[in-house]
């Protein structure tokens, strides 16, 4: 019985021969937008220009060794248009001008435009010709951008944050609660004279409607000298108790 391999779909994949653009991880650490969002058309298409500056290399038929190198493209620098760009990546015309101008503007590649003439005669003005810079481009492919990493906390070894218990006097009881109940509703209470004016006051607002009416005549009014409104102590007499008489009883 033939035995499975272990690393399944990763030993079928490694058996592939992959060819095309390379783009550095690290590239995404440094081609952004001011939003701090990575540049994703600037990373496609600076990965076409540095394939075709990849050299080919011709090697020895008998020694297999490497006895050339040679450039892919005929001119000096590589010479491209935004529309082939756009074609080929499926970008817009505005899309593939803005990445490259976004290149061009932190210096990872140079741009040059020239005047050319044809092998019949004709002549093209403002042909673009790209050309990496090899120091900002070592840069961006192989030095860290410190402003992405994450300091851990030293006090989580493993990322996971200490659960650190805290006491707190929220804790409320019944008891507790049953006494700071009856202790306010006892300080709420209304002493005795309160609760006559309070009276008095209720008494007199029945009356608005007999007032209004114009049967003002008819409701007895107080003496001068006392309190509308207000119950009136009845002198306290020998052998009795003091008293109260409501005003237009």
């Amino acid at each position: 019985m033939k035995q499975a391999n272990p690393l399944g779909i990763v030993h079928d994949i490694g058996k592939l021969n992959l060819e095309g653009n390379v783009i550095p991880h690290n590239w995404f650490c440094h081609l952004k937008y001011k939003n701090g969002k990575p540049h994703t058309n600037a990373a496609i298409i600076l990965s076409e220009i540095v394939y075709w500056y990849r050299p080919t290399l011709i090697k020895d038929e008998v020694t297999g060794r490497v006895i050339e190198e040679r450039k892919k493209f005929k001119a000096d620098k590589l010479q491209r248009s935004y529309d082939s760009f756009a074609t080929q990546f499926g970008f817009t015309k505005r899309q593939a001008k803005d990445a490259i101008k976004f290149l061009g503007g932190i210096g990872v590649i140079g741009l040059e435009f020239r005047h050319i003439t044809l092998a019949d005669g004709s002549k093209l003005a403002n042909v673009l010709f790209i050309e990496p810079i090899i120091e900002k481009l070592n840069h961006i492919t192989f030095e860290r951008n410190t402003s992405d990493i994450i300091t851990p906390d030293p006090l989580q070894s493993n990322g996971i944050p200490d659960t650190v218990y805290r006491h707190t006097n929220t804790d409320t009881t019944t008891e507790i609660t049953t006494e700071i109940t009856t202790e306010g509703a006892a300080k709420k209470t209304p002493p005795a004279t309160a609760k006559k004016i309070q009276f008095t006051f209720d008494e007199r607002s029945r009356r608005g409607p007999i007032e209004r009416s114009g049967a003002l005549a008819a409701i007895p009014r107080p003496g001068p000298g006392s309190l509308q409104g207000v119950d009136q102590p009845v002198p306290r007499q020998p052998g009795g108790q003091a008293g109260y008489i409501r005003p237009g009883c």
